[in-house]
C-alpha cells in the first residue's frame, strides 16, 4: 500500500455512488486551486465561498456537468 505524501492532490467521491442527482467531490492537496480552475475555467476563486461554476474534461474541453464549487 503506497501513502500519500503531504505533495499529493486528490480527488476522492464523498458520496456513495449509485444513481442520484448529487454527487460530492472533494479535491484537496497542494494543487487543488490550479486543478479546479482547469476544469472549471474560474478565474478567481474566494476561499469558503460558493461558487456556480461549468466543468469540462481538460482534454477534450467538453461540458462535463454544472455545479458548486467551495
Amino acid at each position: 500500500m503506497q501513502l500519500m505524501s503531504d505533495t499529493d492532490t486528490i480527488f476522492a467521491l464523498s458520496t456513495p455512488p449509485a444513481k442520484s442527482g448529487l454527487a460530492v467531490i472533494r479535491l484537496s492537496g497542494r494543487e487543488s486551486l490550479a486543478c479546479l480552475k482547469r476544469l472549471s475555467k474560474l478565474e478567481s476563486v474566494r476561499p469558503r465561498h460558493a461558487h456556480y461554476a461549468s466543468f469540462f474534461d481538460s482534454t477534450t474541453g467538453e461540458l462535463i456537468d454544472k455545479g458548486l464549487a467551495i
